[in-house]
């Protein structure tokens, strides 16, 4: 199936790298206040505010024009602040990429045994929020679609814990380029998607090349989520992390609704057992990802705090 616009698809395959949660505002006043973690029911609570009628769910499209104010590069101080700034949720500011979504609480179990650390250990439990999300603002199936499926993990079983504590980010995509899909629950997504590119690239040179100019100022290897901040996590000074290279998401939520708007699809009053996802994991001895156990979510936002107060730090690669 061809997508109604299939030259916004190589935005796509350069901005999600980074961007799972770029902003155009300007959020250079919280590099002054020191990142000291978050209270999981506070952050959750922010997430909830302005919930969306069912009938009027946010619409906004990415494009071009929109990553430039005048003279300033509203891109490129977007990724900066993402790659820098630590805080769980900032003031309230406008998405550049993967701008709607609908965003979760739940629980995250690590099963098996695992030769990883932190988070990635058997045994470990946690709280997290996450967030799905379209890279280009394409709701429905008439486009194609480039799914997100962000996660911040707390290192707690309590939703009350009124301890103020630091989070590990993670971010996965099906499909950089975009697929003709017709469910979120159709494809894996991974730290390091493919690519999809399609001749209508040809159109897209100037996006492209501003683009890939900026992430290759901004970080050495864009392509990849790091994880090491879910191995280093719970760990004690002095103790040596040992991460995995591949993290995938599968969904074990096999109920399709029909719905053609990914939002409506995903929650959760159409899923009684909740959504599931198994976490797999590889690396270079064990190339073969090998499931390690599961994300279960039980709480939904379909909310304008979802989409504009909820952030995700991505981490640097190392």
């Amino acid at each position: 199936m061809k997508p109604k616009n299939t030259g916004r698809q190589i935005l796509t395959l350069s901005l999600v790298a980074l961007l799972s949660s770029c902003g155009r505002e300007d959020q250079s006043s919280l590099k002054s206040q020191a990142y000291q973690g978050s209270n999981f029911s506070a952050v959750w609570s922010e997430v909830q505010l302005g919930a969306y009628p069912e009938t009027q769910l946010a619409e906004y499209e990415t494009s071009y024009s929109k990553f430039f104010e005048g003279s300033v590069n509203l891109l490129e101080r977007a990724v900066n602040r993402t790659l820098s700034t630590s805080h769980d949720t900032l003031p309230r500011f406008q998405k550049l990429v993967h701008p709607i979504g609908i965003c979760f609480a739940g629980t995250w179990s690590i099963t098996e045994d695992s030769p990883y650390t932190g988070y990635f250990a058997n045994g470990s439990k946690a709280i997290i929020i996450m967030r799905a999300s379209e890279a280009m603002g394409n709701p429905t199936a008439a486009d194609w679609r480039a799914f997100g499926l962000a996660g911040k993990i707390y290192p707690t079983t309590n939703e009350q814990d009124p301890r103020l504590l630091r989070t590990a980010n993670f971010f996965t995509v099906d499909d950089l380029g975009g697929t003709d899909s017709k469910s979120f629950f159709d494809l894996p997504k991974t730290n390091k998607p493919d690519s999809s590119i399609h001749a209508s690239a040809l159109f897209m040179l100037r996006t492209l090349k501003e683009i890939v100019s900026v992430f290759s100022a901004a970080d050495k290897d864009p392509g990849i989520r790091q994880l090491y901040p879910i191995a280093e996590l719970g760990l004690k000074v002095g103790q040596k992390a040992l991460a995995p290279i591949g993290f995938m998401l599968k969904s074990e939520s096999n109920q399709r609704t029909g719905m053609d708007d990914f939002r409506q699809e995903l929650q959760l009053k159409h899923h009684a057992n909740g959504l599931n996802f198994g976490i797999y994991t590889s690396d270079a001895a064990n190339p073969i990802p090998r499931r390690l156990g599961k994300i279960q979510l039980t709480k939904d936002a379909l909310s304008d705090g979802c989409d504009h107060r909820l952030h995700f730090p991505h981490p640097r690669t190392r």
